[in-house]
Protein backbone atom coordinates (compact mmCIF):
# COMPACT_ATOMS: atom_id res chain seq x y z
CA UNK A 1 0.00 0.00 0.00
CA UNK A 2 1.26 3.47 -0.25
CA UNK A 3 0.20 4.19 3.63
CA UNK A 4 0.35 2.77 6.99
CA UNK A 5 -2.98 2.57 8.11
CA UNK A 6 -4.15 1.59 4.24
CA UNK A 7 -1.28 -1.98 4.86
CA UNK A 8 -2.55 -2.22 7.99
CA UNK A 9 -6.08 -2.43 7.66
CA UNK A 10 -5.52 -4.68 4.01
CA UNK A 11 -3.02 -7.12 6.35
CA UNK A 12 -5.46 -7.14 9.02
CA UNK A 13 -8.12 -8.83 6.36
CA UNK A 14 -6.19 -10.73 4.43
CA UNK A 15 -4.63 -12.30 8.06
CA UNK A 16 -0.65 -11.01 6.27
CA UNK A 17 1.90 -8.03 6.30
CA UNK A 18 1.55 -5.85 3.62
CA UNK A 19 4.31 -3.07 3.14
CA UNK A 20 4.52 0.48 2.98
CA UNK A 21 6.06 1.32 -0.63
CA UNK A 22 6.96 5.10 -0.90
CA UNK A 23 7.87 7.65 1.87
CA UNK A 24 4.42 7.19 3.42
CA UNK A 25 4.04 9.26 7.27
CA UNK A 26 6.10 8.93 10.52
CA UNK A 27 3.70 5.93 11.14
CA UNK A 28 5.70 4.10 7.93
CA UNK A 29 8.34 4.21 9.84
CA UNK A 30 6.89 1.09 11.77
CA UNK A 31 7.17 -0.93 8.20
CA UNK A 32 11.37 -0.25 8.54
CA UNK A 33 11.74 -2.32 11.04
CA UNK A 34 9.91 -4.88 9.08
CA UNK A 35 10.58 -4.51 5.59
CA UNK A 36 14.07 -4.74 4.02
CA UNK A 37 13.60 -3.64 0.55
CA UNK A 38 17.05 -4.76 -0.33
CA UNK A 39 15.49 -8.40 -0.36
CA UNK A 40 13.19 -6.75 -3.20
CA UNK A 41 15.65 -6.19 -5.59
CA UNK A 42 14.47 -7.57 -8.99
CA UNK A 43 11.10 -8.49 -8.16
CA UNK A 44 7.80 -7.71 -8.67
CA UNK A 45 5.71 -5.66 -6.61
CA UNK A 46 1.97 -5.11 -6.49
CA UNK A 47 1.16 -1.61 -5.07
CA UNK A 48 -2.53 -0.89 -3.68
CA UNK A 49 -4.20 2.68 -3.71
CA UNK A 50 -7.23 3.90 -2.62
CA UNK A 51 -6.54 7.31 -5.38
CA UNK A 52 -5.26 7.20 -8.70
CA UNK A 53 -1.46 7.36 -9.07
CA UNK A 54 0.73 8.86 -11.12
CA UNK A 55 3.02 6.46 -12.60
CA UNK A 56 5.94 8.51 -12.53
CA UNK A 57 6.42 8.13 -9.68
CA UNK A 58 7.00 4.36 -9.95
CA UNK A 59 8.24 4.36 -13.09
CA UNK A 60 12.24 5.29 -11.73
CA UNK A 61 12.05 2.12 -9.49
CA UNK A 62 10.49 -0.50 -11.91
CA UNK A 63 11.80 -1.97 -15.28
CA UNK A 64 7.97 -2.09 -16.20
CA UNK A 65 4.70 -0.39 -14.90
CA UNK A 66 1.38 -0.91 -15.45
CA UNK A 67 -2.01 0.45 -13.95
CA UNK A 68 -5.42 -0.86 -13.51
CA UNK A 69 -8.71 -0.10 -11.87
CA UNK A 70 -11.41 -1.99 -9.80
CA UNK A 71 -14.66 -1.40 -7.90
CA UNK A 72 -15.41 -3.28 -4.60
CA UNK A 73 -18.91 -2.13 -3.13
CA UNK A 74 -18.83 1.34 -4.63
CA UNK A 75 -14.93 1.99 -3.98
CA UNK A 76 -12.25 2.51 -6.45
CA UNK A 77 -9.13 1.25 -5.79
CA UNK A 78 -6.06 1.44 -8.19
CA UNK A 79 -3.38 -1.29 -9.11
CA UNK A 80 0.23 -0.09 -9.55
CA UNK A 81 2.19 -3.22 -11.19
CA UNK A 82 5.46 -2.88 -10.92
CA UNK A 83 8.21 -5.77 -12.39
CA UNK A 84 11.65 -5.54 -11.74
CA UNK A 85 11.88 -3.33 -8.59
CA UNK A 86 15.66 -1.65 -9.03
CA UNK A 87 16.52 -1.33 -5.19
CA UNK A 88 19.05 1.30 -6.14
CA UNK A 89 16.95 4.12 -7.45
CA UNK A 90 14.84 2.99 -4.18
CA UNK A 91 17.27 3.53 -1.75
CA UNK A 92 18.52 6.99 -3.39
CA UNK A 93 15.08 8.55 -4.47
CA UNK A 94 13.11 7.36 -0.98
CA UNK A 95 15.24 5.42 1.66
CA UNK A 96 17.81 8.43 1.79
CA UNK A 97 14.46 11.08 2.15
CA UNK A 98 13.19 8.88 4.74
CA UNK A 99 16.71 8.90 6.32
CA UNK A 100 17.34 12.40 6.73
CA UNK A 101 13.53 13.33 7.33
CA UNK A 102 13.07 10.46 10.51
CA UNK A 103 16.29 9.21 11.44
CA UNK A 104 18.77 12.21 11.08
CA UNK A 105 19.88 12.71 14.60
CA UNK A 106 21.18 16.08 15.63
CA UNK A 107 24.97 16.58 16.00
CA UNK A 108 25.15 17.79 19.37
CA UNK A 109 23.49 14.18 20.40
CA UNK A 110 25.31 11.19 20.39
CA UNK A 111 25.45 8.47 17.31
CA UNK A 112 24.45 5.06 18.29
CA UNK A 113 23.38 1.94 16.57
CA UNK A 114 20.41 2.84 14.13
CA UNK A 115 18.82 -0.04 11.90
CA UNK A 116 17.22 1.86 9.26
CA UNK A 117 21.05 3.82 8.58
CA UNK A 118 23.11 0.34 9.18
CA UNK A 119 20.53 -1.88 7.02
CA UNK A 120 20.83 0.26 4.07
CA UNK A 121 23.76 3.16 4.78
CA UNK A 122 26.20 0.90 6.69
CA UNK A 123 29.29 3.48 7.44
CA UNK A 124 27.17 6.44 7.59
CA UNK A 125 25.96 8.35 10.29
CA UNK A 126 22.52 9.54 10.89
CA UNK A 127 22.79 13.40 11.25
CA UNK A 128 21.74 16.44 9.98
Amino acid sequence: MDGYSNAVTLGYNLRQYVIVFGEGSSHARHDDLVTDFRTLAGRNILILRKSAPNLDDYRKYFREVSVDSFEIRGARFWRVKGEGFDYAAYRNGVLAGVRQKYYAVPAWLPQTACYMCDRYFPGEACRR
